[in-house]
């Protein structure tokens, strides 16, 4: 009878014990799949935003890209700024949107993207602005809660297309001398020689008397603008090249130096002319390192090998165009 106890108090005990163990494995479980959920909830209420830029550093009139990306849960309502013809200080060229995309493996959040096409000439460090978006949770009422971010703000750097320029010091390896044998020519050809170049002098006086009667007939800054426009023509249609523009360019700053200054030719450079002009006239030290810049453009051309492109050439001669129109008014006051 003992025994029969013994073994019913033990019985008992061990389904008590079993019981325990079951309730507390299932509390266990609840307790993770609460937890996994939390997790999951806390993630995906959280938005996340990203800017990018194509790139950091662009030349003047270089066009370039920056993309704003927005991930945040399904349902959201995500709100960009209403567009506009100017963000800072870059002028926008495009803008493209693709809202509401879903995200590859996952269907708990999706993304919202806009992209500018952005540029400038304006130089140095220039600073896209952080952009407010607002985000609407995703709970099916009206009165969802809504949140502001700020995207994160870019600074871009431009480079003037007068920076960066190679080092016209450094040139071309020299080739050796060749020597060549000169043909013994007919006494009489001396005759026709001679002839033919003062009838070759004579017609280039002739045209620098014209030319110098016709820059007389108007001012110096008139004549320089319109060699300045004539110039960006031959340009666009392809009639000049680079390095013959970038030249002419040089030979109309140097010309109308030394009309508007009035000053004599003296088989003098340009860097001599500018040296001149800056110990004996009243034209301002920036004015005169300006034009020394863009007279460094035609001497790497010229001895460097280096060539503009079409948009740097239409900003050097914009460039001109302001110094000699500055010139001009300084001049006049």
């Amino acid at each position: 009878m003992i025994l029969r106890r013994d073994h019913e108090r033990q019985r008992l005990s061990l389904s008590v014990h079993t019981l325990r163990h079951w309730v507390a494995c299932v509390a266990a479980g609840w307790l993770v799949m609460w937890l996994l959920m939390t997790v999951d909830v806390a993630d995906a209420a959280t938005p996340e935003i990203t800017t990018q830029a194509s790139t950091t550093t662009v030349r003047v009139a270089q066009p370039f890209t920056v993309r704003w990306t927005v991930v945040a849960p399904t349902g959201s309502k995500v709100m960009f700024p209403k567009r506009g013809l100017q963000l800072g200080d870059f002028e926008v060229l495009g803008v493209s949107d693709q809202f509401d995309v879903p995200q590859a493996g996952t269907n708990a959040t999706r993304t919202w993207t806009r992209q500018m096409t952005l540029e400038t000439i304006q130089t140095g460090d220039l600073v896209i602005p952080d952009l407010e978006i607002r985000i609407q949770s995703a709970r099916g009422s009206d009165t969802a809660e809504s949140t502001a971010l700020r995207t994160q703000s870019l600074t871009i750097h431009v480079a003037s297309v007068l920076e960066d320029r190679a080092d016209p010091t450094q040139f071309h390896d020299i080739q050796p001398v060749v020597d060549v044998d000169i043909p013994t020519e007919p006494a009489r050809n001396h005759l026709a020689w001679a002839l033919g170049g003062t009838v070759g002098v004579a017609v280039l006086a002739i045209a620098s008397v014209i030319v110098v009667r016709k820059r007389n007939s108007m001012t110096p800054q008139t004549w320089a603008l319109g060699e300045l426009a004539e110039l960006q023509l031959a340009t666009r249609t392809g009639e000049a090249g680079a390095d013959e523009a970038t030249l002419r360019l040089s030979g109309i700053l140097h010309d109308f130096l030394l009309l508007q200054l009035d000053m004599d030719e003296g088989g003098r450079t340009t860097h001599e002319l500018l040296d001149t002009v800056s110990d004996k006239h009243t034209v301002a030290r920036e004015i005169i390192d300006r034009i020394g810049v863009l007279i460094k453009l035609a001497d790497d051309a010229k001895f460097a090998g280096q060539h503009l492109t079409q948009s740097e050439l239409a900003a050097a001669i914009d460039e001109s165009r302001e110094i000699i129109q500055a010139i001009a008014s300084s001049q006049q006051s």
